[in-house]
């Protein structure tokens, strides 16, 4: 543990990012290739029922949602904990985030079942795809209390360094799912059901191993029911980190399913090439988003020391590295746009015609993601709520909404696939706006 600390008050930035974010960047890298492999075995059976794993997916954005709600708003407060070495204050917001964290998403997932048939139809769901989406959904929306368990549990180890424990936690997670999906869906010929149950008993593998963390491995990071405290300011300032960050998860749950329901005008066909894409660039979100769970605690940790030059440094050297991450990513989604698509759903030729000039535009965006992802968690991680929560917002609230219902207009389908393009690129030029003349101080 010490070690793990003396890695973010006084080791090479460089090095301190790279052992930090490299293991929660792969980690949740292979998680999320996983999740296409689950999707390439869903797209075996049919575009029906591919249709029907896009118009279900944005939910995951609920679970996360709730999940970071907590996760992010006491692990920045656990880290700054740990920096001041006021370890009685750490076991207190561990212990009220994660009592809060799963009391909340068991009411949402009970309030989520019982409007389940009128919420899938909202969010884009048709008579075709419906039968299909209940074989999943009902499955899938009972294991996101797992999940929200299994974010908060993550993020919170994390403060501590132990993002290599992270990595294989993920790994273990995914790796089941894929052994577990052929075995399901085909060999016991559950069909979609069998990938929600893979799902979950993947869910439940992770949730024992960060209970094994708990238990036996960590030695700052302790839970005990009595020093939950639902105190005013605790709360506040778990919230006031975390609701931003939800409020960009929930941000794009509804912006997924608006894209959805606006695909779904073009047939279930559209619906299935724009799930495609986004879980093919779910991956490169994972690989940021990977890296800035890494990323964050350090600045979290050094601003509780008010050492602000190696905040400014290791922003700097985020963005640089994440930039040329996703120009390789970019490149490769271009090079190979229609097979990517070809390869998840070859049953009809309008998913590929679609599904790549989608894939096209989304490698452009991804290009501007790291530079605002990062100056956001900064100002998160730093308490600048204010700041840090307009940047989390803006790009689904303020710009992707609006956009997607003119350009949708004025251009059909091919507005809906540019809509991610344009928000970005207007997103890169107000974080620019924003952070040019700031000093992290």
């Amino acid at each position: 543990m010490k070690n793990k600390l003396e890695l973010m008050e006084s080791a090479n930035i460089k090095t301190a990012l790279l052992k930090l974010g490299l293991p929660t960047m792969v980690g949740m890298v292979v998680s999320a290739f996983y999740n296409l492999v689950d999707t390439f075995f869903i797209g075996r059976l049919g575009t029906l029922q591919m249709a029907a794993l896009t118009v279900i997916f944005p939910v995951t954005m609920i679970g996360t949602g709730l999940g970071l709600l907590f996760a992010n708003g006491g692990s920045v407060f656990i880290s700054q904990k740990l920096g001041r070495k006021e370890f009685d204050q750490v076991t207190r917001y561990l212990s009220t985030v994660f009592v809060a964290g799963l009391t909340t998403a068991a009411i949402v997932i009970s309030i989520m079942l019982l409007f389940f048939d009128k919420t899938m139809f909202v969010m884009g769901a048709t008579a075709e795809t419906l039968p299909y989406i209940r074989e999943y959904g009902f499955i899938f929306i009972i294991g996101l209390i797992l999940n929200v368990f299994n974010l908060i549990s993550n993020n919170i180890i994390n403060t501590e360094g132990a993002t290599t424990y992270s990595m294989t936690v993920m790994f273990a997670g995914g790796a089941l799912n894929v052994v577990l999906d052929p075995i399901l869906i085909f060999g016991l010929k559950m069909g979609i059901e069998g990938a929600a149950i893979a799902t979950l008993l993947a869910r439940l593998l992770s949730m024992s191993l960060y209970l094994y963390y708990f238990l036996k491995k960590t030695v700052y990071l302790k839970f005990s029911f009595h020093m939950v405290s639902f105190d005013k300011k605790i709360m506040l300032n778990i919230l006031k980190i975390g609701i931003p960050v939800m409020s960009f998860q929930l941000l794009n749950f509804v912006t997924l399913s608006l894209v959805n329901v606006i695909a779904g005008h073009f047939g279930n066909d559209a619906i299935a090439a724009v799930g495609i894409v986004n879980r093919i660039f779910m991956v490169e979100m994972m690989l940021t988003f990977g890296f800035i769970k890494g990323y964050q605690p350090f600045i979290a940790y050094n601003y509780g020391q008010k050492k602000m030059g190696r905040i400014q440094e290791a922003t700097s050297t985020a963005v640089r590295w994440l930039t040329i991450a996703s120009a390789v990513f970019a490149f490769v989604c271009i090079l190979f746009s229609r097979n990517l698509i070809s390869a998840f759903d070859n049953h009809s030729r309008m998913v590929v015609e679609v599904g790549s000039k989608a894939l096209l535009a989304m490698a452009f965006a991804s290009l501007f993601q790291g530079y605002c992802m990062i100056h956001a968690t900064c100002f998160l991680s730093m308490g600048k709520a204010k700041k840090g929560g307009f940047l989390s917002v803006c790009q689904q609230g303020v710009f992707f909404i609006p956009l997607l219902f003119l350009l949708s207009r004025i251009w059909g389908l091919n507005g809906l696939i540019s809509t991610q393009l344009v928000t970005n690129i207007l997103m890169f030029a107000t974080t620019f706006l924003m952070v040019r003349n700031v000093k992290y101080a």
